[in-house]
C-alpha cells in the first residue's frame, strides 16, 4: 500500500521505500507460511509413525492368529485321519455286528464335507498369511 506521508526525496528513493516495505511484508507471510507449514508437516509424520506402529502391532498379531490357526488345521487334519481310520474299523465291527453299513457311509459323507470345509479354511488362510506378509515387507 501506498504511504499516505509524503516523504522527502526523489520519487524514485519513495517507490524504492514501498518495495521494501512490501518485500518485509511478503518475507513475513511466508515465513508464516513456512512455520504453519513445517508444524503441519511434523504433525502427519507423527501420525503416519504411530499409524504404522498400529499396523505393525496387528500384522504382528494377525501372524500370531495365523500360525495358530495353521497349528489347529494341522490338528484337525490328524483328527480327520483318525477318524478315517475309525470309520474304518467301525465299518469292519459293523460287518461283523450287522450295523447298517448305511448309517456308516452317511458318516464318511459327512466327515468329507466337513475335510473339504477345512481345506476351504485352509487355503483362506494361506491366502492371508501371504497377504500379511507382504504387508509386513511394506512396513520394515
Amino acid at each position: 500500500m501506498a504511504s499516505k506521508k509524503r516523504s522527502s526525496g526523489p520519487a524514485w528513493q519513495v517507490i524504492l521505500e514501498e518495495m521494501r516495505s512490501q518485500n518485509r511484508a511478503t518475507i513475513e507471510a511466508v515465513a508464516a507460511f513456512r512455520v504453519s507449514l513445517e508444524e503441519r508437516i511434523e504433525r502427519l509424520d507423527q501420525e503416519s509413525r504411530d499409524r504404522d506402529g498400529s499396523l505393525a502391532l496387528a500384522i504382528a498379531d494377525l501372524r500370531r492368529e495365523v500360525r495358530q490357526n495353521t497349528t489347529d488345521i494341522a490338528e484337525v487334519g490328524t483328527d480327520v485321519k483318525q477318524n478315517g481310520a475309525d470309520i474304518a474299523e467301525l465299518k469292519r465291527i459293523g460287518q461283523q455286528y450287522g450295523v447298517d453299513i448305511r448309517d456308516l457311509k452317511v458318516t464318511v459323507q459327512q466327515n468329507n464335507v466337513e475335510l473339504r470345509g477345512l481345506a476351504n479354511k485352509v487355503d483362506a488362510l494361506n491366502r492371508l498369511e501371504e497377504r500379511v506378509a507382504a504387508l509386513e515387507r511394506r512396513t520394515h
